[in-house]
């Protein structure tokens, strides 16, 4: 573990693509390509980037447009996880949404992702809906995502 050494966060960079999408594909059956992490830069976009050593360990996307924000991706190195990165990130997600002026928070997460539901249970989240079919799955088939929403 090395939740001894300090986390920085800041706002995600284009230098960052690269280390964000290979965390990514490393945490996840299929990642993000280039082009849907570079969207991150377009208007009402919001993103931070976690470091521990200056190595890129998480990172979080969302889009916020009128009075809400949709958590886009959330993202921790596996060698990182269960150590709070995830609910600091999502933590500075509600931050962005409360200057914004923002009152909801929603977000999709895999039926078959039970740790991340309940790290989104802990931060008040509840499910609202079901997204059919909604993520590919290994090796094939399609899986339903759980759509979750907080209030600010």
């Amino acid at each position: 573990m090395n939740d001894h050494v300090e986390l920085h966060f800041r706002a995600m960079t284009l230098v960052d693509v690269p280390a964000c999408l290979a965390l990514e594909a490393a945490v996840t059956s299929h990642p993000w390509t280039v082009e849907s992490l570079q969207r991150a830069f377009k208007p009402y976009h919001w993103s931070c980037i976690a470091e521990r050593e200056g190595r890129v360990v998480g990172f979080c996307v969302g889009l916020l447009v009128a009075d809400e924000m949709s958590i886009l991706n959330v993202a921790v190195a596996a060698d990182q996880q269960r150590q709070g990165i995830g609910s600091q990130l999502l933590h500075r997600a509600f931050k962005a949404c409360e200057e914004a002026g923002a009152l909801e928070v929603f977000l999709e997460v895999r039926q078959s992702n039970e740790s991340a539901q309940a790290l989104y249970h802990k931060l008040d989240f509840h499910v609202v809906g079901i997204r059919e079919n909604y993520y590919p799955r290994m090796p094939e088939g399609r899986e339903h995502a759980l759509i979750m929403a907080r209030t600010i």
